[in-house]
């Protein structure tokens, strides 16, 4: 539009000078026709100048309401700085928190632990004290049924003697049956192995005859007498049976007491281990409430954080991190895509290998 001025200017200057007549004839212009048309020519200068400047868009001046935006923005940057100082520190917090938590969760544990192996210990010592118990029970069991046995045939040796006490009274070792029944088997063996006078020989027999005769008579009483001395043998080896089991008896007696203390012993310690497990379990739920109220407490503060990011987002304002986070989105579904692309054996292009790359990043 200027040139398009300043060409009308030089075409009217250029027609005034082909008009103007020879010195001699000419008459010199007056300054105030000289003025007229340059006047003219500033007056459409102005025109176009003034016309440029309409068509330029105006800078609008910043209203109160812009200021009072920008300002909303800045205090929300800094409460967003505030927030997020105060977001690492709680998760500093939480994260202490839940390692003393965790210590104290260790420690009752393995109390816990020892409690178990200290059952299934004394689990097994009671099976075992069960077991020697039973055995002495039948242990005494079998020595009764002995000494019921023995005191059975002392009554039948005590009747005997009495049914027979004047004949046995009769009797010493010398001239009892057995005694008697002894010299006759002698005699007989020597009679039969040693050679002898007739005399001697005659005598001999005439001895045994007696005896013999004596042996007849009092056969049937040592019948009873030998009947006696059986019985009392059978009862000497009953006694000795049944001291046999008594002895059992009393060592297994004796072990299933001692086992029996140790258990005691065990459940005194075990007793001591539940006290000391409960005491480690409220310091547990201590750390554990501590834990909790921190933990709530950064769960508030992530909240007010998050809340502050959609009030930015509001304005239009987009934080770096939440731009990288959706750029590296971004890229992943690129680098999947590309994945897809290497799965159908596809071609790949420039852009596909940089998602590949960045993700591996």
């Amino acid at each position: 539009m200027t040139e398009k001025v300043e060409l009308d200017a030089e075409e009217s200057l250029a027609i005034a000078t082909s008009e103007e007549t020879p010195k001699e004839e000419s008459i010199p212009e007056t300054p105030k026709e000289e003025s007229a048309e340059t006047k003219e020519d500033s007056k459409d200068l102005e025109v176009e100048e003034k016309k440029e400047d309409e068509e330029k868009p105006e800078k609008k001046p910043k209203s109160a309401k812009d200021d009072e935006l920008g300002s909303n923005v800045q205090d929300l940057l800094k409460k967003l700085d505030v927030a997020k100082r105060e977001v690492q520190e709680f998760k500093a917090k939480v994260a202490k928190a839940n390692k003393k938590k965790e210590a104290a969760f260790k420690k009752k544990q393995a109390v816990s632990k020892e409690i178990g192996d200290k059952i299934g210990e004394m689990t097994g010592s009671k099976k075992e004290r069960n077991n020697i118990t039973g055995d002495v029970k039948e242990l005494k069991k079998q020595r009764d049924t002995l000494n019921k046995e023995i005191r059975t045939k002392v009554q039948e040796i005590k009747k005997l003697n009495e049914e027979n006490k004047d004949m046995l009274t009769q009797f010493d070792k010398k001239n009892s049956p057995g005694a008697l029944q002894r010299k006759i088997e002698q005699m007989e063996f020597k009679l039969e192995t040693q050679p002898m006078g007739f005399d001697a020989e005659q005598r001999m027999t005439k001895k045994l005859k007696e005896l013999k005769k004596e042996y007849s008579g009092i056969k049937d009483k040592a019948e009873v007498f030998q009947t006696i001395k059986a019985k009392s043998k059978e009862i000497d080896k009953l006694k000795r049976e049944a001291n046999k089991f008594h002895r059992q008896v009393q060592e297994k007696a004796k072990e299933s007491q001692e086992r029996h203390e140790a258990l005691l012993s065990e459940s005194g310690d075990l007793n001591g281990l539940r006290k000391k497990e409960e005491e480690l379990y409220k310091a547990f739920l201590e750390e554990k409430k501590v834990y909790t109220e921190i933990n709530q407490q950064l769960k508030d503060k992530m909240a007010a954080l998050q809340k502050l990011k959609e009030a930015l987002s509001k304005q239009n304002v987009r934080l770096k991190e939440d731009q990288a986070k959706e750029e590296q989105k971004t890229l992943k579904e690129r680098a999947k895509e590309a994945e897809e692309k290497v799965k159908k054996k596809g071609k790949l292009t420039t852009e596909d290998l940089l998602a590949l790359q960045g993700v591996k990043k």
